[in-house]
Order: C-alpha cells, then sequence, then structure tokens
C-alpha cells in the first residue's frame, strides 16, 4: 500500500485525528508497510512528501508558521483563532500539523510523482464519520 497516497488522505480527513498525531501517522505508516518510524524519521517522511508543493517564497511563512512565535494561534487544522490559548509548544508536532497543512490544500491534480490515491480503507486507520468535499467525490468517481 503507498503510505504517501495514505498520509495524503490522513492530511485530507478522510480518516480520524487524535490529539496526537505523530501517533496516528507512525501508524498509518506501521499498517502500509510494516515499519514503526520514529519521530524525527516519520518528520522527514512528511517533508519529503511536502517539499515538492512549498516555493521557496513560502519558506519564512512555514518556518513562522511552526515556530513558538507562530504556532501558538493556530488551532488543531492550523486555521487562525483569535481565542486560541497558548498551549505547550512541541516542534516536531508543529512541523507534522504543517505539513499536514499544507497537503490538506492540494488538489488531486496538483500531487506529483507516482502516487495512486485509493479511497480510505479501516485496514489502515479509522474512518472519518462522515466525508465531503472535492477530494472525496473525485475519489468516488473513478
Amino acid at each position: 500500500m503507498d503510505r504517501t497516497a495514505h498520509i495524503i488522505l490522513y492530511a485530507k480527513y478522510h480518516y480520524k485525528r487524535s490529539d496526537n498525531v505523530i501517533s496516528d501517522l507512525q501508524e498509518i505508516i506501521y499498517r502500509c508497510g510494516g515499519i514503526k518510524f520514529h519521530k524525527g524519521d516519520l518528520i522527514r517522511i512528511l517533508v519529503n512528501i511536502v517539499t515538492p508543493y512549498v516555493d521557496v517564497n513560502q519558506l519564512f511563512d512555514v518556518i513562522y508558521d511552526i515556530s513558538p512565535d507562530g504556532c501558538w494561534k493556530w488551532n488543531d487544522n492550523f486555521g487562525w483563532n483569535e481565542n486560541a490559548k497558548p498551549h505547550q509548544y512541541d516542534f516536531w508536532n508543529s512541523v507534522a500539523r504543517k505539513c499536514l497543512s499544507i497537503l490538506s490544500l492540494l488538489e488531486l491534480t496538483e500531487i506529483k510523482g507516482n502516487i495512486n490515491i485509493e479511497k480510505a480503507t479501516k485496514e489502515i486507520f479509522d474512518l472519518k464519520e462522515k466525508l465531503n468535499g472535492k477530494f472525496f467525490i473525485f475519489i468516488m468517481e473513478n
């Protein structure tokens, strides 16, 4: 199974998310290939997936968004939230959530490489109860 495809599906909320996205992603990758990656290795995988979609002009924004100064105002979906309360800063978690945010905004036609996007399956991870949006509709039609 293509772990990149399932990471993209997770980023697009086709799978349920717990409060610990690092553990969720470790489990998805494990179920795709039988390997349990440590946090740093998992982040390397995410960054490698996301790198083709980040223009050099966006690099500062990415760095700021994962910094302690930038991330405290962001909610779990990396959306602006003026009422957000400061939380315990976690570098790895911030990087993972920013990578997922970038992936979540991709249209299927923008995905580069030879990635076979399948439907989300409960064998990989718990499915989100209600699926909607262009990405899901596109997969269901093809």
